[in-house]
């Protein structure tokens, strides 16, 4: 069994040199999934692998020029 490294809202930003602002708005646009919520202010965490996927996603997409919304619909259908 292959061990799940959990990380902050922080420590994902700081990997990707984005803010905890944007890590949180694609939160919420359903773009990052969250893996648990802990401590004062229900703290964020996200598995490692997959956060970094979606963003490396999401960037891509982003430098090609799609929407938000068509990079939401082709994550939710990778989901799927």
């Amino acid at each position: 069994m292959v061990a799940q490294h959990v990380v902050s809202a922080q420590e994902v930003a700081s990997s990707f040199k984005i803010t905890v602002s944007l890590i949180n708005f694609y939160t919420n646009l359903g773009l990052l999934e969250v893996f648990d919520r802990k401590g004062r202010g229900n703290k964020r965490y996200y598995l490692l692998p997959a956060v970094e996927h979606r963003l490396q996603i999401i960037n891509e997409m982003k430098r090609r020029g799609f929407p938000l919304r068509l990079i939401q619909e082709s994550l939710h259908r990778e989901q799927s």
